[in-house]
Protein backbone atom coordinates (compact mmCIF):
# COMPACT_ATOMS: atom_id res chain seq x y z
CA UNK A 1 0.00 0.00 0.00
CA UNK A 2 1.13 3.39 -0.59
CA UNK A 3 1.46 6.29 1.23
CA UNK A 4 2.67 10.09 0.36
CA UNK A 5 4.24 12.85 2.52
CA UNK A 6 2.41 15.92 2.32
CA UNK A 7 4.71 19.22 3.31
CA UNK A 8 2.93 21.98 5.98
CA UNK A 9 4.38 24.56 3.54
CA UNK A 10 2.08 23.60 0.73
CA UNK A 11 0.14 25.94 2.79
CA UNK A 12 2.00 29.45 1.67
CA UNK A 13 2.79 27.92 -2.28
CA UNK A 14 0.95 29.05 -5.22
CA UNK A 15 -0.52 25.85 -5.41
CA UNK A 16 -2.68 26.99 -2.71
CA UNK A 17 -3.70 30.24 -4.28
CA UNK A 18 -5.28 27.84 -6.66
CA UNK A 19 -9.33 27.00 -7.01
CA UNK A 20 -10.83 24.29 -4.99
CA UNK A 21 -10.77 21.45 -7.40
CA UNK A 22 -7.31 21.98 -8.40
CA UNK A 23 -6.14 21.30 -4.93
CA UNK A 24 -8.24 18.44 -4.46
CA UNK A 25 -7.05 17.04 -8.01
CA UNK A 26 -3.31 17.51 -6.92
CA UNK A 27 -4.25 16.00 -3.43
CA UNK A 28 -6.09 12.85 -5.42
CA UNK A 29 -2.94 12.36 -7.55
CA UNK A 30 -0.48 12.43 -4.92
CA UNK A 31 -2.57 9.43 -2.86
CA UNK A 32 -2.78 7.37 -6.30
CA UNK A 33 1.15 7.84 -7.24
CA UNK A 34 3.28 5.30 -6.99
CA UNK A 35 7.29 5.59 -7.27
CA UNK A 36 8.65 4.50 -10.57
CA UNK A 37 11.94 5.68 -12.27
CA UNK A 38 12.66 6.19 -15.50
CA UNK A 39 15.96 5.53 -17.27
CA UNK A 40 15.34 7.73 -20.22
CA UNK A 41 14.12 11.43 -20.54
CA UNK A 42 10.55 12.03 -19.69
CA UNK A 43 8.65 13.58 -22.61
CA UNK A 44 5.46 15.48 -21.45
CA UNK A 45 1.99 15.05 -23.82
CA UNK A 46 -0.33 18.01 -24.91
CA UNK A 47 -3.39 17.42 -22.32
CA UNK A 48 -5.85 18.11 -25.47
CA UNK A 49 -4.20 16.07 -28.04
CA UNK A 50 -1.44 12.44 -28.00
CA UNK A 51 1.46 14.88 -29.53
CA UNK A 52 4.28 16.06 -27.49
CA UNK A 53 4.59 19.58 -25.99
CA UNK A 54 8.45 19.25 -26.57
CA UNK A 55 9.28 19.89 -22.97
CA UNK A 56 11.14 16.61 -21.06
CA UNK A 57 12.59 16.01 -17.62
CA UNK A 58 15.59 14.16 -16.51
CA UNK A 59 16.06 10.90 -16.11
CA UNK A 60 15.43 9.81 -12.18
CA UNK A 61 12.58 8.67 -9.46
CA UNK A 62 9.14 10.56 -9.70
CA UNK A 63 5.64 9.70 -9.05
CA UNK A 64 3.28 7.76 -11.25
CA UNK A 65 -0.24 8.10 -12.01
CA UNK A 66 -1.15 4.89 -13.70
CA UNK A 67 -4.70 6.71 -14.33
CA UNK A 68 -5.95 9.11 -17.14
CA UNK A 69 -6.61 12.85 -16.55
CA UNK A 70 -10.42 11.82 -16.17
CA UNK A 71 -9.96 9.30 -13.77
CA UNK A 72 -8.14 11.06 -11.59
CA UNK A 73 -10.39 14.08 -11.65
CA UNK A 74 -13.10 11.19 -11.01
CA UNK A 75 -11.66 9.89 -7.91
CA UNK A 76 -11.44 13.25 -6.47
CA UNK A 77 -14.76 13.60 -5.93
CA UNK A 78 -15.25 16.92 -7.00
CA UNK A 79 -18.58 18.39 -7.79
CA UNK A 80 -17.65 20.07 -11.39
CA UNK A 81 -16.00 17.53 -13.65
CA UNK A 82 -14.97 20.17 -15.84
CA UNK A 83 -13.64 22.59 -13.33
CA UNK A 84 -11.75 19.57 -11.91
CA UNK A 85 -10.24 18.94 -15.83
CA UNK A 86 -9.16 22.67 -15.66
CA UNK A 87 -7.40 22.39 -12.49
CA UNK A 88 -5.41 19.51 -13.99
CA UNK A 89 -4.24 21.50 -16.88
CA UNK A 90 -3.13 24.28 -14.58
CA UNK A 91 -1.74 21.44 -12.84
CA UNK A 92 0.93 20.58 -15.60
CA UNK A 93 1.59 24.52 -17.15
CA UNK A 94 4.65 26.55 -15.80
CA UNK A 95 4.09 28.28 -13.24
CA UNK A 96 5.49 31.77 -12.63
CA UNK A 97 4.87 32.73 -9.15
CA UNK A 98 5.99 29.22 -7.73
CA UNK A 99 8.70 29.47 -5.23
CA UNK A 100 10.79 26.18 -7.03
CA UNK A 101 12.06 27.27 -10.52
CA UNK A 102 12.46 23.79 -11.34
CA UNK A 103 10.17 22.54 -13.98
CA UNK A 104 9.23 25.72 -14.75
CA UNK A 105 7.13 25.20 -11.35
CA UNK A 106 4.60 22.18 -12.97
CA UNK A 107 3.66 19.92 -10.48
CA UNK A 108 2.59 17.65 -12.66
CA UNK A 109 3.10 16.09 -16.36
CA UNK A 110 0.96 13.92 -18.66
CA UNK A 111 3.22 11.26 -19.95
CA UNK A 112 3.00 7.88 -21.83
CA UNK A 113 0.24 5.94 -19.70
CA UNK A 114 -0.25 8.32 -17.06
CA UNK A 115 1.01 11.08 -15.36
CA UNK A 116 3.72 11.91 -13.16
CA UNK A 117 3.82 13.97 -9.60
CA UNK A 118 7.28 15.93 -10.31
CA UNK A 119 8.68 16.54 -6.91
CA UNK A 120 6.71 14.04 -4.80
CA UNK A 121 10.07 12.12 -4.57
CA UNK A 122 11.95 14.71 -3.04
CA UNK A 123 9.24 15.58 -0.37
CA UNK A 124 8.69 11.32 0.23
CA UNK A 125 12.45 11.07 0.86
CA UNK A 126 13.43 14.49 3.02
CA UNK A 127 14.01 13.08 6.59
CA UNK A 128 11.92 15.45 8.26
CA UNK A 129 13.70 13.80 11.94
CA UNK A 130 17.24 13.81 11.37
CA UNK A 131 17.95 17.30 13.15
CA UNK A 132 16.07 16.22 16.02
CA UNK A 133 18.46 12.90 15.87
CA UNK A 134 21.47 14.87 15.56
CA UNK A 135 20.89 16.93 18.49
CA UNK A 136 20.08 14.21 20.39
CA UNK A 137 22.98 12.18 19.56
CA UNK A 138 25.36 15.05 20.70
CA UNK A 139 23.62 14.93 24.04
CA UNK A 140 24.51 11.47 24.30
CA UNK A 141 27.62 11.92 23.15
CA UNK A 142 28.45 14.79 25.43
CA UNK A 143 26.78 12.68 28.76
CA UNK A 144 28.73 9.59 28.28
CA UNK A 145 32.07 12.12 27.87
CA UNK A 146 31.35 13.54 31.40
CA UNK A 147 30.83 10.00 32.66
CA UNK A 148 34.33 8.37 31.23
CA UNK A 149 35.92 12.06 32.85
CA UNK A 150 34.39 11.26 36.04
CA UNK A 151 35.57 7.56 36.12
CA UNK A 152 38.61 8.80 35.20
CA UNK A 153 38.69 10.99 38.24
CA UNK A 154 37.42 8.20 40.43
CA UNK A 155 40.27 6.26 39.93
CA UNK A 156 42.77 8.87 39.94
CA UNK A 157 41.40 9.89 43.92
CA UNK A 158 41.59 6.23 44.41
CA UNK A 159 45.03 4.69 43.14
CA UNK A 160 46.82 7.82 44.13
CA UNK A 161 49.36 6.61 46.38
CA UNK A 162 50.44 4.44 43.73
CA UNK A 163 51.94 7.63 42.23
CA UNK A 164 55.50 6.49 43.80
CA UNK A 165 55.57 2.92 42.60
CA UNK A 166 58.02 1.91 39.64
CA UNK A 167 56.30 -0.42 37.17
CA UNK A 168 58.90 -2.46 35.14
CA UNK A 169 57.92 -3.00 31.55
CA UNK A 170 61.48 -4.52 30.21
CA UNK A 171 63.17 -7.70 31.07
CA UNK A 172 66.20 -6.94 33.15
CA UNK A 173 69.96 -8.78 33.05
CA UNK A 174 71.91 -8.79 36.61
CA UNK A 175 74.85 -6.88 35.83
CA UNK A 176 77.77 -8.32 38.35
CA UNK A 177 80.48 -5.93 37.65
CA UNK A 178 81.34 -2.39 39.65
CA UNK A 179 77.99 -0.23 40.38
CA UNK A 180 78.51 3.35 40.43
CA UNK A 181 76.29 3.32 42.80
CA UNK A 182 76.34 1.96 46.16
CA UNK A 183 77.89 -2.52 45.66
CA UNK A 184 75.32 -4.21 44.51
CA UNK A 185 74.75 -5.56 40.92
CA UNK A 186 73.55 -3.12 38.49
CA UNK A 187 69.96 -3.63 36.73
CA UNK A 188 71.08 -3.09 33.06
CA UNK A 189 68.23 -3.46 30.11
CA UNK A 190 69.01 -6.51 27.90
CA UNK A 191 70.12 -5.79 24.95
CA UNK A 192 67.61 -8.39 23.01
CA UNK A 193 65.02 -7.73 24.93
CA UNK A 194 61.54 -7.40 23.29
CA UNK A 195 59.16 -4.55 23.58
CA UNK A 196 56.54 -4.25 26.05
CA UNK A 197 54.00 -6.41 25.08
CA UNK A 198 56.62 -9.46 23.51
CA UNK A 199 56.84 -7.76 20.06
CA UNK A 200 60.08 -6.38 18.38
CA UNK A 201 59.63 -3.49 16.80
CA UNK A 202 60.18 -3.52 12.97
CA UNK A 203 62.09 -1.32 11.26
CA UNK A 204 60.54 -1.74 7.96
CA UNK A 205 58.26 1.70 7.36
CA UNK A 206 54.35 0.33 7.38
CA UNK A 207 52.87 0.61 3.55
CA UNK A 208 50.43 4.04 3.76
CA UNK A 209 46.75 2.88 3.36
CA UNK A 210 45.25 3.37 -0.04
CA UNK A 211 42.78 6.33 -0.43
CA UNK A 212 39.49 5.30 -1.59
CA UNK A 213 38.85 8.35 -2.55
CA UNK A 214 41.81 9.04 -4.91
CA UNK A 215 40.29 11.93 -7.20
CA UNK A 216 41.42 15.57 -6.73
CA UNK A 217 38.80 16.18 -8.37
CA UNK A 218 36.13 14.25 -6.42
CA UNK A 219 38.18 15.66 -3.21
CA UNK A 220 37.30 19.29 -4.41
CA UNK A 221 33.38 18.06 -4.88
CA UNK A 222 33.62 16.95 -1.69
CA UNK A 223 34.93 19.91 0.29
CA UNK A 224 33.16 22.28 -1.51
CA UNK A 225 29.48 20.88 -1.36
CA UNK A 226 27.37 22.05 1.97
CA UNK A 227 25.84 18.53 2.82
CA UNK A 228 28.86 15.99 4.13
CA UNK A 229 26.42 12.54 3.74
CA UNK A 230 26.74 9.26 2.32
CA UNK A 231 30.05 10.05 1.18
CA UNK A 232 30.67 6.47 -0.52
CA UNK A 233 27.35 6.35 -2.64
CA UNK A 234 28.10 9.78 -4.21
CA UNK A 235 31.82 8.26 -4.93
CA UNK A 236 29.84 5.26 -6.82
CA UNK A 237 27.28 8.27 -8.94
CA UNK A 238 31.14 9.97 -9.51
CA UNK A 239 32.78 6.83 -10.86
CA UNK A 240 30.06 7.07 -13.53
CA UNK A 241 30.48 10.05 -14.60
CA UNK A 242 32.19 11.62 -17.65
CA UNK A 243 35.54 13.65 -16.86
CA UNK A 244 34.04 17.14 -18.31
CA UNK A 245 30.90 16.48 -15.92
CA UNK A 246 33.56 15.71 -13.08
CA UNK A 247 34.85 19.14 -13.83
CA UNK A 248 31.85 20.83 -14.12
CA UNK A 249 30.33 19.32 -10.66
CA UNK A 250 34.07 20.13 -8.66
CA UNK A 251 34.13 23.52 -9.95
CA UNK A 252 30.00 24.15 -9.25
CA UNK A 253 29.87 22.72 -5.60
CA UNK A 254 31.09 25.38 -3.79
CA UNK A 255 29.15 27.97 -5.92
CA UNK A 256 25.55 25.90 -4.83
CA UNK A 257 27.07 25.80 -0.87
CA UNK A 258 27.10 29.49 -1.12
CA UNK A 259 23.39 29.65 -1.96
CA UNK A 260 22.67 28.37 1.00
CA UNK A 261 25.47 29.50 3.43
CA UNK A 262 23.40 32.36 4.81
CA UNK A 263 20.07 30.13 4.55
CA UNK A 264 17.38 29.86 7.04
CA UNK A 265 17.29 26.37 9.16
CA UNK A 266 13.86 25.24 7.44
CA UNK A 267 15.42 26.39 4.26
CA UNK A 268 18.76 24.54 4.81
CA UNK A 269 16.19 21.17 4.33
CA UNK A 270 16.09 21.74 0.67
CA UNK A 271 19.86 20.74 0.01
CA UNK A 272 20.04 17.78 -2.20
CA UNK A 273 22.11 14.38 -1.48
CA UNK A 274 25.64 14.62 -3.20
CA UNK A 275 24.48 11.65 -4.99
CA UNK A 276 21.21 13.34 -5.96
CA UNK A 277 22.66 16.18 -7.13
CA UNK A 278 25.19 14.40 -9.05
CA UNK A 279 22.28 12.00 -11.14
CA UNK A 280 20.38 15.34 -11.29
CA UNK A 281 23.37 17.19 -13.40
CA UNK A 282 22.27 19.96 -10.95
CA UNK A 283 25.85 21.68 -11.31
CA UNK A 284 24.45 22.64 -14.61
CA UNK A 285 21.83 24.45 -13.34
CA UNK A 286 21.11 28.60 -13.30
CA UNK A 287 23.12 29.59 -9.84
CA UNK A 288 20.18 31.63 -9.79
CA UNK A 289 17.90 28.86 -8.94
CA UNK A 290 19.83 27.92 -5.61
CA UNK A 291 19.66 31.37 -4.65
CA UNK A 292 15.91 31.27 -4.81
CA UNK A 293 15.40 27.99 -3.62
CA UNK A 294 17.59 28.78 -0.66
CA UNK A 295 15.83 32.32 -0.35
CA UNK A 296 19.17 33.82 0.11
CA UNK A 297 20.97 36.70 -1.91
CA UNK A 298 22.63 36.25 -5.19
CA UNK A 299 25.87 38.31 -5.17
CA UNK A 300 25.92 41.14 -7.28
CA UNK A 301 28.63 39.79 -9.43
CA UNK A 302 28.38 36.94 -11.93
CA UNK A 303 31.15 34.78 -13.28
CA UNK A 304 32.46 35.41 -16.56
CA UNK A 305 30.33 34.03 -19.11
CA UNK A 306 32.47 31.31 -21.25
CA UNK A 307 33.20 32.08 -24.48
CA UNK A 308 31.19 29.52 -27.35
CA UNK A 309 31.44 29.62 -30.90
CA UNK A 310 28.62 31.33 -33.16
CA UNK A 311 27.07 27.71 -33.99
CA UNK A 312 26.15 27.24 -30.11
CA UNK A 313 25.15 30.59 -29.41
CA UNK A 314 22.31 30.28 -32.53
CA UNK A 315 21.42 26.54 -31.11
CA UNK A 316 20.81 27.92 -28.17
CA UNK A 317 19.22 31.48 -29.15
CA UNK A 318 17.13 29.28 -31.41
CA UNK A 319 16.11 26.73 -28.06
CA UNK A 320 14.97 29.98 -25.94
CA UNK A 321 12.67 31.25 -28.49
CA UNK A 322 11.36 27.56 -29.49
CA UNK A 323 10.79 27.64 -25.27
CA UNK A 324 8.85 30.97 -25.34
CA UNK A 325 6.63 30.62 -27.84
CA UNK A 326 5.76 27.00 -26.36
CA UNK A 327 5.03 28.74 -23.33
CA UNK A 328 2.62 31.00 -25.13
CA UNK A 329 1.09 28.39 -26.53
CA UNK A 330 0.40 26.67 -23.75
CA UNK A 331 -1.04 29.56 -21.98
CA UNK A 332 -3.15 30.29 -24.94
CA UNK A 333 -4.52 26.59 -24.91
CA UNK A 334 -5.60 27.19 -21.00
CA UNK A 335 -7.38 29.61 -21.73
CA UNK A 336 -9.31 27.95 -24.59
CA UNK A 337 -10.10 25.00 -22.72
CA UNK A 338 -11.05 27.20 -19.23
CA UNK A 339 -13.55 29.21 -21.54
CA UNK A 340 -14.50 25.99 -23.31
CA UNK A 341 -15.87 24.50 -20.31
CA UNK A 342 -17.56 27.44 -18.93
CA UNK A 343 -14.80 27.87 -16.01
CA UNK A 344 -12.85 31.39 -16.91
CA UNK A 345 -13.12 34.33 -15.04
CA UNK A 346 -11.85 37.82 -13.85
CA UNK A 347 -9.73 36.27 -11.53
CA UNK A 348 -7.66 33.91 -14.31
CA UNK A 349 -8.27 36.91 -16.53
CA UNK A 350 -6.01 38.76 -13.97
CA UNK A 351 -3.51 35.88 -14.04
CA UNK A 352 -3.49 35.10 -17.74
CA UNK A 353 -2.56 38.73 -18.55
CA UNK A 354 0.16 38.84 -15.67
CA UNK A 355 1.27 35.52 -17.45
CA UNK A 356 1.41 36.69 -21.21
CA UNK A 357 3.10 39.56 -20.47
CA UNK A 358 6.37 37.95 -19.01
CA UNK A 359 6.11 35.18 -21.90
CA UNK A 360 5.84 37.94 -23.88
CA UNK A 361 8.67 39.48 -22.68
CA UNK A 362 10.86 36.31 -22.34
CA UNK A 363 10.17 35.54 -26.15
CA UNK A 364 11.45 39.31 -27.23
CA UNK A 365 14.56 38.97 -25.17
CA UNK A 366 14.94 35.24 -26.94
CA UNK A 367 14.65 37.12 -30.29
CA UNK A 368 17.12 39.98 -29.40
CA UNK A 369 20.18 37.36 -28.25
CA UNK A 370 19.37 35.32 -31.48
CA UNK A 371 19.73 38.30 -33.27
CA UNK A 372 22.86 38.88 -31.24
CA UNK A 373 24.01 35.42 -32.15
CA UNK A 374 23.94 35.75 -35.76
CA UNK A 375 25.20 39.09 -36.06
CA UNK A 376 28.67 38.07 -33.90
CA UNK A 377 31.35 36.80 -35.30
Amino acid sequence: MGYAKVDTQILDSSLWLGSDEMKLVFVTALLMARPRRFDEPVRQIAMDSLDETGYEVAPDEYGFVAAAGAAIVARSGVQDPEAGMDGLVRLCLPEPNSRSVEFEGRRMMRVQGGFVVLNMMRFRNYDYTEADRQKRSREKKKEQAAKRAAARLARLARDGHRDNTVTVTQPYTINHGPSTIGNGPLLTPSPSAPEAGGRKKSGKPRPPKPDLYGDPLFVKFWDGFPLKKSKGQAWETWLKMAEPDRNNAAERSADYAAAYEKAEDDRRRYIQQPSSWLNARAYEDDPKAWYLQAGTTQPKFAPPKPVVDKATAIATAEKRVARAKRDIDELDFGRTNSERTGAWNDHLQKRYDEFMEMYRKSLDEAVFALEEAKAGG
